[in-house]
């Protein structure tokens, strides 16, 4: 039984009218480029990373205090394989919670606070002549970097100097 009512014709005109649709939206976002952009987004409602967090301004305050003490006294930063995960648990603090005061307290990444301490100590061998005939790159990798690049890119990026003219200007 038929209704006399043919469906392929409905298919073609509902595709062509489909088709010009998105051809009409292409077209208005080129010549108008504006149109999409004038969107008002309020940013104050992005969630930030550490909303939720448990831990207190004291708590954080203690915990970067640790860290900073661990630091000098042990200068865990000389193992080149050191991971944030390896560091939580020296300071007996989950990851996520350093990781909090790094970027929160501190304003630092894991990353750039580790080599920051590597470059120092690099520095201050430098400064104390304690190199005993090594090349730069052997004393960067004894404390910690594990590439060339990397190290140079730190020290400078801290000193204002390159390694090497920091030697040069140290053995003045």
């Amino acid at each position: 039984m038929s209704i006399g009512i043919n469906f392929s014709n409905y298919f073609t005109l509902s595709s062509i009218v489909f088709g010009l649709s998105v051809y009409l939206l292409g077209y208005v976002a080129l010549i108008k480029s504006n149109t999409f952009l004038e969107i008002d987004f309020d940013y104050s409602s992005v969630k930030t990373k550490y909303r939720k967090s448990s831990l207190t301004e004291k708590d954080r305050e203690q915990i970067a205090s640790k860290l900073i003490e661990l630091m000098k006294s042990e200068k865990p930063f000389k193992n080149g394989a050191l991971t944030l995960l390896d560091l939580s648990g020296m300071l007996k603090v989950s990851p996520h919670n350093l990781s909090e005061v790094l970027n929160q307290k501190l304003g630092i990444s894991f990353y750039d606070f580790i080599n920051q301490y590597r470059a120092k100590e690099v520095k201050e061998i430098l400064e104390i002549k304690a190199e005993k005939g090594k090349t730069l790159l052997q004393i960067a990798f004894d404390c910690g970097f594990n590439s060339k690049s990397t190290f140079n890119k730190f020290f400078k990026k801290c000193f204002g100097m390159t390694p090497s003219e920091y030697r040069k200007k140290c053995r003045g």
